[in-house]
């Protein structure tokens, strides 16, 4: 299960409701959920240049 849904007051039993019950009478949809975490580090004859930290996370959902 994804970090955002752990962070929630929100289970997955109820997340899934919440989708079934919006997509009903739709033809189509979908519910994307992204947490991503991303470090760089860039060293300069061994030595540490410079670094980059950052957390990337949300949902998108589609109904058609």
């Amino acid at each position: 299960m994804s970090d955002l849904l752990k962070k929630s007051n929100l289970s997955l039993d109820a997340a899934d409701k919440i989708v079934s019950e919006t997509l009903h009478n739709c033809d189509d949809g979908e519910l994307y959920i992204e947490d991503t975490k991303f470090e760089t580090v860039t060293l300069d004859d061994n030595k540490i240049k410079s670094s980059e930290y950052s957390i990337d996370s949300g949902y998108g959902f589609r109904a058609i």
